[in-house]
C-alpha cells in the first residue's frame, strides 16, 4: 500500500508535530485556510463545551468509518506513578475533569453526562479497527523520508 498513500503524504509538505496547531488555525482563521481538519474528538468536544464562540453553527464532527480509537494511556515508571494511573482509572472527580477535556473515560455514564450537560452528541464507536503496528508505521515514515531527501 506505501506506494500508493506514500503521494498523498509527499504533497502535504511539511506538517505540524500534532494535531493542536491545525486545529488551533481551523478556529481562529476559519475554514478558508483549513476546510477540513484530522483531530482527536476530545478536541473538538472540549471547545465545543467551553461554549467560547470558537465552534461555530458550519462547523461538523465527522468519523471515518471504520474508526481507529486513540487509547492514552499511562506508563507508570515509578509505585507513585502507578498511583497517579489508578487515581485517574478510578477516582471519579478526576474521571469528570477528563470529559471536561472531552475524553472518554471508563465509565460511560460520566461522559454521556458531560455530553448531555453541554448539549452535545458522539456517536457510540463500534466500528473499529486497530492502528497500524510500530513497526508498520515507521516503515512508512523511513519510506517517505527518504522519497522526500531523494526529490
Amino acid at each position: 500500500m506505501l506506494p500508493a498513500v506514500m503521494p498523498i503524504f509527499l504533497k502535504q509538505g511539511l506538517t505540524a508535530a500534532s494535531s493542536e496547531e491545525p486545529f488551533q488555525d481551523y478556529l481562529s482563521i476559519g475554514k478558508g485556510k483549513t476546510p477540513l481538519v484530522m483531530i482527536y474528538e476530545a478536541q473538538y468536544l472540549a471547545a465545543a463545551a467551553a461554549n467560547n464562540g470558537s465552534i461555530t453553527k458550519d462547523m461538523v464532527l465527522t468519523y471515518p468509518d471504520p474508526d481507529v480509537l486513540s487509547k492514552h494511556t499511562v506508563v507508570p515508571l515509578t509505585a507513585n506513578g502507578d498511583k497517579v494511573g489508578q487515581l485517574l482509572l478510578n477516582k471519579p472527580d478526576l474521571q469528570k475533569l477528563a470529559t471536561k477535556y472531552g475524553f472518554r473515560t471508563n465509565n460511560p455514564a460520566t461522559f454521556n453526562d458531560f455530553l448531555t450537560s453541554h448539549k452535545l452528541t458522539s456517536p457510540s464507536l463500534v466500528n473499529l479497527i486497530e492502528p497500524p503496528t510500530y513497526e508498520n508505521l515507521e516503515a512508512m515514515i523511513t519510506a517517505i523520508q527518504q522519497q522526500m531527501q531523494g526529490a
